[in-house]
């Protein structure tokens, strides 16, 4: 028998050469088995290779059934969510099973998978903080019914069956514990099914979602949209007729409709129509957390309807709410995926078949501001096509379309009647909603008057507010991740799309730039509208420069000392670590192991939070449930670093860090690793540890790995630490415990009035004298107010906020009264 794991062994080297050529797989590599059994075996060898995988799939979902039951007696919806998000890469590969097994499978096989659905593997979980008890088949979640029957399907309509197969799915049908609308539909079609029928699943599931005006004017499922007013139309049974004639149409082909569909929609208002649909929206987004039933069934069916309506009637902000209905159907929930696929695709087919600007802008704003794998995958594929349509340089295009939300020097006005509004973004921390009286004095909150007369147009204002806080945050992670891209541009477009954009210079005129002329590099930061250098001088013949985002990698350790000054003299708040950005550079260790490094083996790290920062570094790592290693790709550099990890489902031990040359899929040399690169890549690898390491608890009470807590307190400092004390040496002095401190190559040392005590730059951790004894102190926001009133040149560095914070409390330890502390004391 060929099994997966042979398959999968088999074919590791040309997995890794179709990633190098652009191809993305999230999932484990089963997945990949399929195009390599399509490639090397006949179609005879791809049917019995097909159907022994999936027995084997069936064998390894039963034994995990049994350790499930072993580790847990009852489920909560969080238990759930993991066994479901285990198994759902995993249930992928049943996508290209199904067809060829179909073909070889014998009825006596089919029934011996239908017995793996035999209603004992039943677990009760509690329906969120209530005390209701659901049961629960682990079976359905550890090996999906829904593509089992497919195989059913296809089987029943290729080959001849008894009655057996027939009785078999009635008994599941039966069963109390998998009768879930989807599979009890699945199985009627599949009953119904015999060797002579011409009916399809796809018709099957049209009856399912057809719909009728009583139906929607009387069932109880659609009670959520007779209790909706309805104000764009006079007719309330004419908006049901035209949600019924809309959902029934071929939404590949949306123009295509009759005169007398035409003069339906015709009756709709479309701004009302707009504040409907945002209405809407805002009830199905309070529940943010779970699979609510808004983006399920039959609502689906009516978001559908109303994106397609909302870009058929160009609703004056219909961009805007497609951004959010789509970022809503790509949320992400644990153990789910994505909120609503189903409708979020079709979102994405509005907007690049719109074949304008805007639907691409609105692609790329998607982009820039989520982080999400599935959706980025979704988006970048839209985004293709969406270029293809419009003819646009590719390498360019993220540049030319963001909004600028018509700001005018950081504000933007409405009027409201004899009142108005303005929208003041002062940095990108800070942007603000005003009030203003008919006399243009200030008013703390929104006019009566307002809200009472001007609804719509206030939901509107206020979701242009938050917006543009969305925006600024999205456009920041973009920008910062320009180093990994190469980006360049000649100076005038840099100038016109970044540097005088209305939004974007909130972010670009807090950086510094790199001008390169022939035989010149200048660097240069924005002062009163003009670019100058680190002594304020302003530069000189860059008209004609290529302009890059300056990275003090590739700058003279005078240079980085002299902008990192500057940052600091004149108190500038970067939007993301750039003056004080960290080096790394390749050692003679990592030169005589070559193609890896062994700078970060052995962190033990919280697996879990550790996976989230991965992703949010773009780094790709499905799951803590997997076994494959992090990794990311520099695609114009064609490298790949991966990190490896030994997993322990909560902990992971880092170990090597791996050089690849993707062009020629082959290891790379460390020193050959362009510098910027490498910098980068070991600069969020010490993040990694610098967050995630057990090290930076305050408490450990597991035995295992205490030894590694411990000694962590005490370690050599990293990059990112030695960072920290830099700017600390340079703070402590304005402050006014500037006397009570001291400096050690590790730690920061305070004297309060009862002990001396050691914070560690890289842990936060607190060491009193003179035994080295352990302080463990929790922030919390209360001991961390005084600290944020200290400048930082930065915001996302937690620990240095922390280590300031103890110090400040520390310095006054007779007026501490946490009794926590003071029996530590």
């Amino acid at each position: 028998m060929t099994t997966a794991k042979e398959i999968r062994d088999s074919i590791n080297e040309e997995y890794y050469q179709r990633i190098a050529e652009g191809e993305n797989y999230y999932s484990i590599r089963d997945y990949f088995a399929f195009f390599y059994i399509e490639k090397y075996f006949s179609p005879e060898q791809k049917q019995e290779i097909s159907k022994n995988v999936l027995f084997e799939l069936k064998a390894r979902a039963s034994e995990k059934r049994m350790l499930v039951l072993e580790k847990y007696k009852n489920f909560t919806e969080e238990d759930i969510n993991k066994v479901s998000e285990e198994f759902n890469a995993f249930n992928g590969i049943l996508n290209y099973l199904v067809p060829p097994a179909a073909e070889v499978i014998t009825e006596a096989e089919l029934i011996e998978l239908l017995n793996y659905y035999d209603g004992k593997y039943v677990l009760q979980y509690k329906v969120g903080h209530s005390h209701a008890w659901l049961d629960y088949d682990i079976s359905s979640a550890l090996l999906n019914p829904s593509q089992i029957f497919n195989l059913v399907i296809q089987f029943k309509k290729k080959q001849t069956h008894s009655d057996k197969l027939t009785q078999k799915l009635k008994e599941i049908e039966e069963s109390s514990f998998i009768q879930r609308d989807y599979l009890l539909g699945k199985l009627n079609s599949v009953i119904a099914l015999d060797n002579n029928a011409l009916n399809s699943e796809l018709e099957v599931a049209k009856k399912e979602i057809e719909l009728e005006v009583n139906t929607l004017a009387s069932h109880k499922k659609w009670k959520w949209l007779q209790d909706y007013p309805i104000e764009f139309i006079a007719d309330r049974n004419e908006f049901y007729e035209l949600v019924v004639d809309l959902s029934n149409i071929n939404y590949f082909n949306l123009y295509a409709v009759s005169d007398e569909l035409k003069a339906k929609i015709a009756k709709v208002n479309p701004e009302k129509f707009e504040v409907f649909v945002l209405d809407v929206l805002e009830d199905a987004k309070n529940d943010s957390k779970k699979r609510s039933g808004w983006f399920l069934g039959e609502k689906v069916i009516a978001f559908r309807v109303f994106v397609w309506l909302m870009h058929y009637l160009k609703t004056p902000n219909q961009y805007a709410i497609l951004i959010k209905i789509g970022e809503k159907c790509f949320t992400k929930i644990k153990g789910v995926g994505p909120t609503s696929r189903k409708l979020g695709d079709v979102v994405l087919r509005i907007l690049f078949e719109s074949e304008t600007i805007e639907g691409l802008g609105a692609l790329l704003t998607m982009d820039s501001r989520n982080k999400y794998p599935v959706f980025k995958e979704a988006l970048k594929e839209a985004i293709r096509k969406a270029i293809n349509y419009t003819k646009l340089n590719p390498n360019e295009v993220e540049d030319y379309f963001i909004s600028d939300y018509d700001l005018v020097n950081g504000t933007v006005q409405m009027s409201f009647g004899e009142y108005s509004s303005e929208i003041q973004v002062e940095s990108l921390a800070k942007v603000s909603l005003i009030w203003y009286k008919p006399d243009k004095s200030i008013q703390k909150s929104v006019p009566a008057k307002v809200k009472n007369e001007f609804a719509n147009e206030l939901k509107l204002w206020k979701a242009t507010q938050k917006d543009i806080k969305k925006e600024l945050s999205g456009q920041k992670m973009r920008i910062e991740a320009f180093w990994r891209k190469n980006k360049s541009w000649p100076f005038e477009k840099w100038k016109k799309y970044l540097l005088d954009h209305q939004l974007l210079k909130f972010l670009t005129h807090s950086l510094i730039w790199q001008f390169d002329t022939e035989g010149k590099t200048q660097s240069g930061f924005v002062v009163d509208g003009q670019l100058v250098d680190y002594h304020k001088e302003p530069l000189t013949e860059i008209e004609n420069a290529t302009v890059t985002l300056w990275h003090p990698v590739n700058a003279a350790v005078e240079e980085v000392h002299l902008w990192r000054s500057f940052m600091l003299a004149n108190e500038i708040k970067q939007p993301f670590k750039q003056a004080f950005r960290e080096v790394y550079l390749v050692t003679d260790a990592e030169i005589n192991t070559s193609t890896y490094s062994n700078r970060f083996n052995g962190h033990v790290l919280n697996h879990h939070k550790f996976a989230a920062l991965a992703k949010q570094r773009l780094w790709k790592y499905d799951s803590v449930y997997t076994y494959d290693n992090p990794f990311i790709e520099f695609r114009e550099y064609k490298i790949r670093i991966t990190l490896d990890l030994q997993t322990q489902y909560t902990l992971a031990v880092s170990e090597r860090v791996h050089f690849r040359n993707t062009q020629e899929n082959v290891a790379q040399k460390a020193e050959d690793v362009p510098t910027i690169v490498f910098s980068e890549a070991m600069r969020d690898v010490d993040l990694f540890v610098g967050v995630c390491s057990i090290g930076m608890e305050d408490e450990w009470n597991d035995n295992n790995h205490m030894n590694y807590w411990q000694s962590y307190s005490k370690s050599e400092l990293s990059e990112l630490a030695k960072t920290r004390k830099q700017i600390l040496e340079n703070l402590i002095p304005k402050l006014k415990i500037k006397d009570q401190c001291g400096f050690t190559d590790r730690s920061l040392v305070v004297k309060g009035k009862l002990k001396t005590y050691k914070i560690h730059f890289g842990s936060g951790n607190i060491l009193m004298e003179p035994n080295d004894q352990y302080l463990c102190i929790i922030p919390d926001k209360s001991r961390g107010a005084s600290s944020k009133k200290i400048f930082l040149p930065f915001d996302d560095d937690h620990v240095l906020s922390i280590i300031l914070s103890k110090a400040l409390l520390l310095a006054d330890d007779d007026k501490i009264t946490d009794p926590v502390i003071l029996n530590q004391l």
